[in-house]
């Protein structure tokens, strides 16, 4: 049986739970002016008219900062939302919780709802001249070319070394000339070269960097088209939850999270591995709080990792915005329930409501989250002059660009080279000559 007063509903202004953009406020089901007036009421309404139960609505004003309740130092009571129904101001507010160790030993949570999954919003990294000269170092992190560097410096330091120990033995032609011997070096990678050295110890270090050469070295610009072609518009700084925790460590981009949500409230508490990193990650670099439109700002500038729910009034900002990627593969998906004071008469049956209407809570769903197309403006974002292909397109000139530019730059050094060389024999020639005419 229903219990005999009204179910008494704190509304607030939190779409996509209650659309405060709607008139009047609260719109309880879709009209032509406001097609989406909150899928929280549309469901409260459904359950009311199917049952037959009254509902005493507790609006709050539209634009109002919402407050779902935070826990307070006695970890006993909760400011916002959450005070007002443990202090039995309401039996539920028209918004979905997710269960977290303080909630669960405070409040009742009627049967899921739904499902919520968690999200990193950041901003892509800018395509730029730089980024594309860059681009061919991708296939390896910037240690592995510091170790080729270091390896062809020890190469270019040995060989001569060992050249220069046979000439002082007698078992190699001497010169005066160590370049020759460095020479080798460069040689040896491209055309075999002639080492032809007595000692063994030469002879190891030949087939030392040989397989080291021949192996690693040729295969870096091929590495370089694969990684191009697989990965044409992969310019988001987070591919990984561990991507998140070293930029947060690292002091390079800050947090900004709702304090007042379940996930914020797990990175305080939970012993999950990813809660953890992001505990320890935040640890010297604390997180920030922001309004959505703040937010969404701040994530444009670049170097802040927006935390967002997606059932979050935020979410229209992002599907909207430019150059913002929205990252969640990693990230745990919770359950989402209506909330209500311990022993409330009223959470049983609504338990056996949703139970029952489960078909008519999954469409309203899926209206909202589904098949809803969010109007973006990303049609009408700048493009970049610098255009990547798409994964199915043939490789265009920027996604090889820095292979061509390290071939310019090579030419060009080559070229200055000759220049030089030539100055300098004229030099010497016109100073011979000069010299033999005095002489005469």
């Amino acid at each position: 049986p229903l219990p005999s007063r009204p179910l008494r509903v704190i509304v607030s202004d939190n779409y996509p739970d209650a659309n405060g953009s709607c008139v009047p406020w609260p719109t309880l089901e879709p009209t032509r002016t406001c097609p989406y007036p909150g899928w929280c009421l549309e469901i409260v309404h459904h359950l009311s008219s199917l049952y037959n139960f009254s509902v005493e609505y507790k609006v709050e004003p539209p634009g109002k900062f919402v407050d779902w309740g935070r826990p307070q130092a006695d970890n006993k009571t909760f400011s916002g939302l959450l005070g007002r129904i443990a202090q039995g101001e309401a039996d539920m507010s028209c918004l979905l919780y997710q269960k977290t160790t303080m909630r669960t030993a405070n409040f009742d949570f009627s049967i899921s709802v739904s499902e919520i999954t968690p999200s990193f919003v950041v901003r892509e990294y800018p395509i730029t001249l730089t980024s594309l000269l860059l681009n061919c170092l991708k296939p390896y992190q910037t240690s592995v070319w510091v170790c080729i560097l270091i390896g062809v410096i020890v190469q270019m330091c040995f060989w001569p070394l060992i050249a220069r120990s046979e000439m002082s033995l007698g078992l190699r032609k001497p010169t005066e000339r160590w370049g020759e011997s460095a020479w080798a070096v460069v040689d040896d990678w491209f055309n075999g070269g002639d080492p032809h050295f007595t000692l063994r110890s030469g002879a190891l270090l030949r087939l030392i960097f040989s397989v080291f050469q021949k192996g690693l070295i040729p295969s870096v610009y091929t590495a370089a088209i694969f990684f191009a072609l697989l990965n044409p518009t992969d310019n988001s700084p987070i591919k990984s939850p561990n991507d998140a925790f070293r930029l947060l460590s690292s002091g390079n981009y800050k947090l900004i999270a709702d304090k007042g949500i379940w996930f914020y409230q797990e990175i305080q508490t939970s012993s999950d591995a990813l809660f953890v990193g992001l505990r320890e990650a935040t640890r010297s670099n604390p997180s920030v709080e922001a309004s959505d439109e703040d937010a969404i700002k701040l994530v444009d500038q670049g170097n802040y990792i927006w935390q967002v729910l997606d059932d979050s009034p935020g979410m229209p900002l992002v599907h909207a915005s430019c150059f913002t990627i929205v990252f969640d593969k990693g990230l745990p998906s919770r359950s989402a329930h209506f909330v209500f004071a311990n022993g409330n008469a009223w959470r049983p049956a609504i338990d056996q409501m949703l139970l029952n209407s489960f078909p008519m809570i999954e469409r309203i769903r899926r209206r909202y989250f589904v098949d809803r197309n969010w109007e973006r403006s990303k049609g009408k974002c700048p493009k970049s002059p610098y255009e990547m292909p798409g994964v199915t397109d043939p490789l265009n000139f920027w996604a090889v660009f820095g292979i061509f530019s390290l071939a310019a730059i090579g030419l060009c050094v080559a070229a200055v080279s000759l220049i030089f060389e030539l100055v300098a024999h004229l030099i010497v020639n016109f100073r011979a000559r000069h010299h033999n005419f005095k002489a005469r």
